[in-house]
């Protein structure tokens, strides 16, 4: 099929031969997923989130599986910046489809000097911002414009809690598309033996309920804003990802579909690949 060009008006572009990338924080940094998914039938493979210090698990990392959905909370770990140039970047390079960093924004300065080293690393060919659900506006921007200084193109990954609020700013800002949507925050009660009100657990909600209001979002967004819209959030089948384009999205982004069901999730590459009718 003819490729998918999600950053058009930038300098060096981002051209995908298939709709399907990965979703950061659900694949890992390069190494984990590849026995149970053919890369080559991705469209872009997208990092876990990176910081440049190092993080390790929060003390109180734990997951809750309901039948609803998953509520995760890790504290994003991953091993910094320099680790992932040593120890990452000879993986990405070998990868057989372009790499997108997922870079967790916290300042404009580190931005700034990731999105320039990110630059010379072999395949990475784009960096995806993302931000905390409560991040004040003008930093986000900030982040935005400092990634915009480099030489890939920038992909904003919309916060689930504030696409309205994202989507009126975002005009003028010099990315290149716009990934709709980060997890959702949630809270789920611990378990524990009933005697005592349970103590919350705050995190990241996995849920095919998600896959509703994305779908919303991107109905609503796509003749309103002048950027390649990629859908993440639920997407748990082919006829998921088959409304979501659709419905406007240039690409889609698969979450924990890939934890529950690898096989499925090669499948709806595999059908990306060949001429299809949306």
């Amino acid at each position: 099929m003819p490729q998918i060009e999600l950053a058009p008006n930038h300098k060096t572009g981002l051209a995908l031969r298939s709709p399907v990338m990965a979703a950061a924080g659900c694949w890992g940094f390069g190494r984990e997923w590849q026995h149970a998914v053919d890369f080559a039938t991705l469209g872009a493979f997208v990092t876990n989130p990176l910081t440049w210090t190092a993080r390790t698990f929060s003390q109180h990392t734990q997951a809750i599986h309901q039948a609803a959905g998953l509520l995760l909370h890790n504290g994003l770990p991953n091993p910094g910046w320099k680790a992932a140039e040593r120890d990452l970047a000879p993986v990405w390079r070998k990868m057989p489809c372009p790499v997108v960093v997922h870079w967790a924004a916290e300042k404009p300065e580190t931005t700034a000097r990731a999105v320039e080293r990110c630059a010379q690393l072999p395949n990475v060919q784009a960096i995806e911002l993302g931000f905390a659900p409560d991040v004040d506006a003008q930093l986000a921007q900030e982040c935005c414009w400092a990634a915009a200084g480099g030489m890939l193109p920038v992909l904003l990954q919309v916060p689930a809690e504030r696409v309205w609020e994202f989507a009126e700013w975002v005009v003028g800002l010099p990315i290149q598309a716009l990934v709709l949507t980060a997890p959702a925050r949630a809270a789920l009660p611990l378990p524990n033996n009933l005697t005592q009100p349970a103590p919350l657990l705050f995190g990241r909600w996995y849920s095919h309920a998600q896959f509703a209001p994305l779908l919303a979002f991107v109905a609503a967004l796509t003749d309103k804003i002048e950027l390649p819209l990629i859908a993440c959030g639920g997407i748990a089948s082919l006829a998921d990802a088959r409304a979501v384009l659709a419905a406007g999205a240039s690409a889609f982004q698969i979450d924990t579909l890939l934890w529950r069901n690898p096989a499925l999730v090669q499948t709806i590459c595999q059908f990306f690949l060949e001429p299809y009718d949306r």
